[in-house]
């Protein structure tokens, strides 16, 4: 697996293929369906104000990863 990294100066590109990068880590699968992403949390790293780490932490802790693998 390639490694992602996200800088302060990372366009939004980067930014979409690093969230698409977590689910399939975390999730196993690449598509996930609009309403089951974590908008908010997409949103916050977006602008930056979560970092890559937290983002995953959220995607691993979210109700939807609760709900299919457990």
């Amino acid at each position: 697996m390639e490694k992602m990294e996200l800088w302060p100066t990372s366009g939004s590109e980067e930014v979409q293929t690093t969230i698409r990068a977590v689910y399939r880590q975390v999730l196993g699968n690449p598509h996930v369906m609009d309403s089951e992403r974590l908008v908010t949390a997409e949103s916050q790293l977006s602008d930056r104000s979560m970092t890559v780490r937290e983002f995953v932490r959220a995607v691993a802790k979210s109700d939807f990863y609760r709900s299919r693998y457990f």
